[in-house]
């Protein structure tokens, strides 16, 4: 049997931890930019493919209004717009299973809307980043058995 739980789940900004994320089933999302490769097939069936080297990528994620970490979001994306420009890092990890995503030299791409109502409301951050590594630990998953299996 299989387990998972947001409590393992960690997002840390140039090494600092976030906390007190939104609700939802998707309060962090980490996404390639680019497809990998791009491919033509020609009329005699024969394909093509071209590897792009761009492994770039977002790191999307959703606080509450009332999130301590939002402050320090807010400096570092005034900071930048003031000119004091500082590169960010973004890591998130899954504790439980060993999955890893890592940014590096990225930004902020805007300071997140501040809505104010009745209730608590979110605030969507973005970081982009000019690369992006992402690993999964496939034992969790059955693969690793099944490439074992099959002699990959």
């Amino acid at each position: 049997m299989q387990t998972y739980s947001f409590k393992n789940v960690s997002l840390y900004v140039n090494d600092r931890p976030i906390t007190d994320f939104y609700e939802g089933d998707d309060v962090i999302t980490v996404a390639r930019r680019e497809d990998a490769a791009s491919d033509v097939v020609g009329a005699d069936g024969k394909m093509a493919v071209a590897l792009h080297a761009n492994s770039s990528g977002t790191f999307t994620f959703r606080l509450k209004q009332t999130s301590s970490d939002a402050g320090y979001l807010y400096s570092l994306s005034n900071a930048s717009q003031a000119g004091n420009f500082t590169a960010v890092t973004a890591r998130v990890t899954d504790a439980r299973r060993s999955d890893v995503a890592v940014g590096t030299a990225g930004y902020i791409l805007k300071p997140a809307d501040m809505v104010r109502g009745q209730g608590i409301n979110v605030q969507e951050w973005v970081i982009v980043v000019e690369s992006l590594s992402l690993s999964a630990d496939e034992g969790s998953t059955g693969l690793g058995l099944l490439a074992t299996a099959l002699g990959f």
